[in-house]
Order: structure tokens, then C-alpha cells, then sequence
């Protein structure tokens, strides 16, 4: 069984701000933005819970080469 993660505090969000990233934020910015990381948190955990693993076929990633990249290389 999966343990129910703590929801992102505002606090976390300053701490990772600050530390990380050297970035001061609002303390009235602090809420939003940490609504804005649990919603793509939980998005992730959406995204990884799909039953993608057997689909058929496998997608694979072939970048197209540009004309104008072309003449670049």
C-alpha cells in the first residue's frame, strides 16, 4: 500500500525557493504557488498511474531534421 504523501506547504516552497534556486518569494505568493506544485504533483502521479505499459505499438522519437538546421550543420 502507497503512503498518502504530506500536501506541498508553503513553507517547502520557500525553503526549495531559497535554497535551491536563490529566489526570495512574496509571503503572499507563497500559497498559490504551492497549490500550483500539489496540482502538478498530483498531475505526475496521475500520469504515472496509467496502464501504459502494454500499449502497442511502442512510441518512438525520431527528430525531423529542418531545412534551416540542415544548412547549420
Amino acid at each position: 500500500m502507497t503512503k498518502k504523501r504530506d500536501d506541498i506547504s508553503d513553507k517547502a516552497i520557500s525553503v526549495i525557493a531559497s535554497q535551491i534556486a536563490n529566489i526570495k518569494i512574496k509571503e503572499n505568493e507563497l500559497t498559490v504557488r504551492a497549490e500550483v506544485m500539489e496540482n502538478l504533483t498530483e498531475s505526475i502521479a496521475a500520469l504515472r498511474n496509467l496502464p501504459l505499459k502494454d500499449v502497442e505499438p511502442a512510441i518512438i522519437f525520431r527528430p525531423i531534421l529542418s531545412e534551416k538546421r540542415a544548412e547549420n550543420e
